[in-house]
């Protein structure tokens, strides 16, 4: 027998637990839990913070203005699927969703705004064009 056929057999179900043991394990699962969501949002607050700084000593453009302007430009200039992506992060319209049978990640744009929905929609049309030669 291989050590992965011996760590199935290791494993016991929850379900067949005493209670006890069930509760404690759930318990430090939300432990851990809150402890993660707690990490994350001050990683977030601070990474907000320096967002919302200027580019620059007296400029009016924060930096997260100033990766969305770019964004944009390349949209126009060199445009690619990532920039749609990015713009879609910025305007907290994209999901992300991770399916546990497959393992697969896979991003969505949930627009509920139809102006930014046409953009972005044209942005992928452009971006999906076949490139030619200038």
């Amino acid at each position: 027998m291989n050590k992965q056929e011996q760590n199935k057999l290791n494993l016991v179900p929850i379900s067949s637990r005493p209670r006890e043991e069930q509760t404690a394990i759930g318990r430090r699962g939300g432990l851990a839990s809150a402890a993660a969501k707690k990490e994350h949002k001050r990683i977030a607050a601070a990474l907000r913070e320096v967002l919302d700084e200027p580019v620059a000593q007296g400029s009016e453009i924060t930096r997260l203005e100033a990766i969305a302007l770019k964004a944009i430009k390349r949209l126009y200039d060199k445009p690619t699927i990532n920039d749609v992506k990015v713009l879609a992060d910025i305007l907290g319209e994209s999901v992300q969703t991770l399916n546990l049978a497959t393992n697969e990640t896979s991003v969505s744009v949930e627009v509920r705004n139809a102006t930014t929905k046409r953009n972005l929609e044209r942005a992928i049309r452009e971006v999906s064009k076949p490139k030619t030669k200038r």
